[in-house]
């Protein structure tokens, strides 16, 4: 016990001598020592509890009623967040700790809202504690929230029978966005990061297995995001297992921070994609085998097969009605032939019948278009309707919606069910034609582009008028726009569409007009404020006002008036200069050349304003003259100069000879180019086509659609790929035959 008394009557002297005698009050020293003075706290969010321990000594009594008061932790980056007081728990809950005793503890800190640095204080109180007593414990928790790209690793691999295989690489992308994450907790990820690869498990056969070393070939983590997360390149090479999905986790590791993530890896394992390929164009080869095998019988069978394929082709065949009677008659009169054993007649009326049919499938898709084309004249006629009624203001007594509009459409769908009914052979019909054209000029003159089409030009004068100002949007609302409307109201015959188009058209010229008188306004306001007395102009421009008030149409010639007017204005500030230099500067304004007289007038106004002493105000007048005539702001407010590039055409005429050459091999190629030839190459390209066409959808829908091709049964699913290229044959000649017909459109 006295060593202890002369143990701090010692540190109570040297605390004397390093503090100095004169400095007032001691602080009071607390009877408890918490170790570490400070906790830091470092993590990853939602992998890992944020959690620190501490012990708390009774150094010289013993200490009850010990409480632990965490208070909130904030942000400092930010300062926009912060984790509550009720987030930090302190265990175990012990409120006692005897002299010379210690305790340990456990911080606790739960629910951080985002990446960064928090901090604060845990104050620690307890019975008869001195008032002094500076009995807090500082906390730091810093925290990093990383997400990784992409979430999921998806490896495709095809299985090889000779054991070779490549490899496939795949980056992750491990950041941390917010920015607000310590640094010192990031810089170092790429040294302290490992990755771990779960066995992968075959998804039916828990026995097959993929292991790490299998198909993990090589790993390199980089720090390339900026100090803000890593780079991992992970390199997995074919693991030459049974064909199946395989599934595992890839978890990233830091021996700092502990798990960082993990990501779920699936391995996709299915036979090699050739041999598929090549087991459908093997039954592909063998149908056609087999069908040319089965195509080689007597003439008498052909012709009867040819003649078995025109009636399925006419009944599958969209024609008229007294086409397909002509061309059954013929192909009735074929069997009669055979039946006489003429087989060349037989062959040439089969050829006859064939080429009508094709003919009349022309002509009945010349009919169907037609047909097309007068029903979207007739939604068009509804659209039409519909904007029609919008712009008379939905007044249903109108007369172009009872009178006008409906005879239109009474006129479509008469023409429609002509049409439907068969009354005309083809499209090609010269009455079909002058009746469809007179009703798209009825419907054009409504839906045309503006200013020609009524609807248009009327709906671009509206959208004008709302940028006018509202003096300018009322006289011309009422100008123009409402008699419009009116006239539209009362439309009745085409008469009065052509005098409406008229209108609407005069109604775009004089909006431009009032656009620039707009502009011719904003600049006299402009001279107005460089103290020019514009009262010739003001008066021109309200004149034009006062027309358009009175809806009487403006001209070129007003918009010429203002110009003269701001002239006039602006040269009667000459009234300004002395008398000896008035007379000069009328003289040099007669000068017909507009460079030149704005060179004397400006050397005029610069002689004036050097010599002579002229007041305040006339001087400021005389100087602003000038500086408008040096700017060349004279005539108008804007000029805009065009230029015409000649527009020239350039002809390359070959010589003579060469094209009596081309001419001679045309008609050699004619003469060679034979109808059968003709017939023969159609047949074979549109077999190809539609050979290779169901071929790529078979092996679309069987292997290329099935990531484990082959996991089942990889015989049974060879073999419907064999039985899919063999019955590839079964449907071309159909599929060929109805192409052919649409050869010449």
């Amino acid at each position: 016990m006295k060593d202890s008394l002369k143990f701090a009557l010692f540190a109570f002297l040297i605390l004397v001598l390093l503090v100095g005698l004169g400095v007032g009050e001691t602080e009071a020293q607390s009877p408890i020592d918490i170790t570490p003075k400070e906790l830091v706290i470092l993590g990853i969010t939602e992998t890992q509890p944020f959690q620190h321990p501490f012990t708390v000594w009774a150094v010289n009594e013993n200490i009850t009623e010990l409480i632990f008061s965490p208070g909130n932790l904030m942000e400092i980056t930010r300062g926009k967040s912060f984790i509550a007081g009720t987030n930090v728990q302190v265990n175990p809950a012990v409120t006692r700790i005897n002299k010379g005793l210690s305790q340990d503890f456990v911080v606790t800190v739960q629910n951080i809202p985002e990446s960064g640095q928090y901090d604060g204080s845990i104050t620690v109180s307890y019975k008869d504690q001195p008032v002094d007593a500076q009995d807090t414990l500082p906390i730091s928790v810093r925290a990093a929230k990383f997400n990784v790209t992409p979430p999921q690793i998806l490896l495709k691999f095809d299985k090889s029978f000779l054991g070779f295989g490549g490899t496939k690489s795949r980056t992750l992308a491990l950041n941390e966005f917010s920015g607000q994450a310590p640094q010192e907790m990031i810089a170092t990820l790429a040294k302290s990061t490992s990755v771990r690869l779960d066995p992968l498990i075959h998804g039916e056969d828990k026995s097959e297995v993929i292991s790490k070393d299998k198909i993990l070939k090589s790993v390199v983590i980089d720090n390339t995001s900026g100090g803000q997360g890593l780079t991992i390149k992970a390199t997995f090479a074919n693991p030459q297992v049974a064909a199946g999905t395989y599934s595992g986790t890839l978890t990233v590791l830091s021996t700092d921070l502990g798990r960082l993530t993990s990501v779920p890896v699936e391995v996709q394992v299915r036979y090699p994609w050739w041999l598929a390929l090549l087991l459908i164009f093997a039954g592909i080869l063998v149908s056609l085998m087999v069908s040319w095998w089965n195509t080689t019988g007597k003439k008498k069978n052909a012709i009867h097969g040819d003649v078995l394929k025109l009636r399925e082709k006419l009944s599958s065949s969209d024609i008229i009605r007294t086409c397909r009677e002509e061309i059954e008659d013929m192909l009735n009169k074929v069997h009669e032939l055979l039946d006489d054993d003429k087989w060349d007649d037989a062959q040439n009326k089969t050829k006859d019948a064939k080429t009508s049919l094709e003919t009349c499938v022309d002509k009945k898709k010349g009919l169907r278009k037609k047909a097309e084309e007068v029903g979207g004249m007739i939604d068009l006629e509804n659209d039409v309707r519909g904007k029609v009624m919008k712009l008379v203001n939905n007044n249903t007594g109108a007369d172009v919606l009872n009178v006008y509009l409906p005879s239109l459409e009474g006129d479509l769908k008469t023409l429609k069910k002509e049409i439907d009914d068969e009354h005309y052979d083809s499209g090609d019909d010269d009455t079909l034609k002058e009746k469809i054209t007179d009703l798209e000029k009825k419907l054009n003159a409504f839906t045309d582009p503006a200013p020609d089409g009524l609807l248009n030009g009327l709906a671009n004068l509206e959208e004008d008028l709302r940028s006018f100002p509202q003096a300018y949007h009322d006289m011309l609302e009422r100008g123009f726009i409402q008699p419009i409307r009116k006239d539209l109201s009362d439309v009745r015959r085409d008469i009065n569409i052509e005098g409406l188009s008229g209108k609407i058209k005069s109604a775009h010229t004089q909006f431009e007009i009032v656009d620039e008188l707009l502009n011719w306004d904003r600049l006299i306001d402009e001279y107005q404020q460089k103290g020019y007395v514009m009262s010739n102009a003001k008066s021109e421009l309200q004149n034009c006002k006062d027309y358009l008030k009175s809806g009487i149409y403006l001209t070129e010639k007003s918009v010429d008036d203002i110009k003269k007017a701001i002239e006039k204005d602006k040269l009667e500030a000459k009234g300004k200069l002395p008398p000896s230099y008035r007379q000069k500067f009328e003289a040099a304004f007669s000068d017909p050349d507009r460079q030149t007289r704005s060179i004397k007038m400006a050397s005029i106004l610069s002689e004036a304003l050097g010599t002579e002493d002229l007041p305040g105000k006339d001087k400021l007048s005389l100087m602003t003259l000038l500086r408008d005539i040096e700017t060349s702001v004279e005539i108008s407010p804007s000029e805009v100069e065009t230029a015409q590039v000649p527009a020239f055409e350039a002809r390359e005429v070959p010589s003579p000879s060469l094209l009596q050459r081309l001419q001679s091999h045309w008609d050699s190629f004619r003469l060679w180019w034979t109808p059968e030839r003709k017939e023969s190459t159609i047949n074979i390209v549109l077999h190809l086509i539609v050979i290779s066409i169901l071929a790529v959808l078979g092996f679309s829908q069987l292997y290329a659609n099935n990531p484990t091709f082959g996991a089942r049964n990889v015989w049974e699913e060879y073999l419907a790929l064999f039985l899919w290229g063999f019955g590839i044959q079964t449907g071309t000649a159909t599929v060929t035959g109805v192409l052919k017909t649409f050869r010449g459109t």
